[in-house]
């Protein structure tokens, strides 16, 4: 199995450090968005994903509903779908 995310590097250290497991097969986002987006930046999900689709992700079951960062209200991305 192969792991994508943004800023995946620091899960797999701390599924390491949290429970002793190894995680191999990582691709981190970071490198590949900074490629077409241009820079050096530390992408994480949210930022990642604000950036690219202007939606907030929402890492609680109960947010449906927030202001986009152009003060619409609009649905969020609730992470477990990206």
């Amino acid at each position: 199995m192969h792991k994508v995310g943004a800023g995946i590097d620091g899960d797999a250290v701390k599924v390491f450090r949290d429970y002793n497991i190894s995680v191999k097969g990582v691709t981190d986002l970071s490198f590949h968005a900074n490629r077409k987006l241009g820079g050096d930046h530390k992408w994480g999900l949210a930022s990642l994903t604000e950036k690219l689709l202007s939606k907030q992700v929402c890492f609680e079951s109960n947010c449906l509903i927030t202001q986009t960062r152009h003060g619409h209200r609009d649905s969020t991305v609730p992470a477990f779908f990206i």
